[in-house]
């Protein structure tokens, strides 16, 4: 478990590279903060990590407003307490 104990929010989790990210994350032994515009997308990516014994949270945000940001940036220290990796939406495509 390369990631045990880290924290990782993914950007754009809930389809595509993204998804595939944050549940390898997860796999890895970090807790995924999965955010999207899409509340059924990252539902169900926290769901399928929580399936296989990983944390997870969601946070459905909009990364081009800045109140959405430092609602993900709450939600994951309010859930895990720090933040120790951030996968940009735009890597994540």
């Amino acid at each position: 478990m390369l990631l045990k104990g880290k924290v990782a929010v993914v950007t754009g989790g809930g389809r595509g590279i993204g998804r595939a990210i944050a549940k390898k994350f997860a796999e890895e032994g970090a807790s995924v903060v999965v955010t999207a515009r899409s509340q059924k997308e990252i539902d169900e990516v926290s769901k399928e990590i929580q399936a296989g014994g990983g944390k997870a949270t969601r946070v459905v945000a909009d990364v081009s407003r800045e109140k959405d940001c430092d609602q993900i940036v709450n939600s994951a220290r309010n859930a895990f307490g720090a933040i120790h990796i951030l996968v940009p939406e735009c890597l994540a495509r």
